[in-house]
């Protein structure tokens, strides 16, 4: 066995902080644990991305039906304010959810 004890049983991961070697199945459960813990951020950030498409596409119907009804310029004005202002939203709380699954 070579020096420091890193033989066949721990294949040569070191622990953090003077812990020594992790045995190599400790390594490789804890790897597993990691990807699926990243799948699962991948999967709900894919979903979220999902939603918010979603959310945009029927502010964007509802948008066109009140512009069709709207009858003055003043009108569609503030309604094209008012959308922008909601799209604004929409897309600080997305980032602000994505920054929040991302653990940041």
């Amino acid at each position: 066995m070579p020096a420091g004890g890193a033989g066949p049983a721990t294949a040569g991961v070191q622990g953090g902080a003077g812990a020594g070697p992790i045995p190599a199945a400790d390594a490789a459960a804890a790897n597993e644990a990691e990807v699926a813990a990243a799948r699962e951020r991948v999967e709900a950030m894919e979903a979220l991305s999902r939603e918010h498409v979603d959310q945009l596409a029927v502010a964007g119907r509802e948008f066109e039906a009140k512009m069709k009804t709207a009858s003055t310029p003043e009108e569609r004005r503030a309604l094209q304010l008012e959308f922008q202002q909601t799209q604004r939203a929409k897309q600080e709380e997305f980032k602000r959810r994505m920054a929040e699954l991302n653990g940041r």
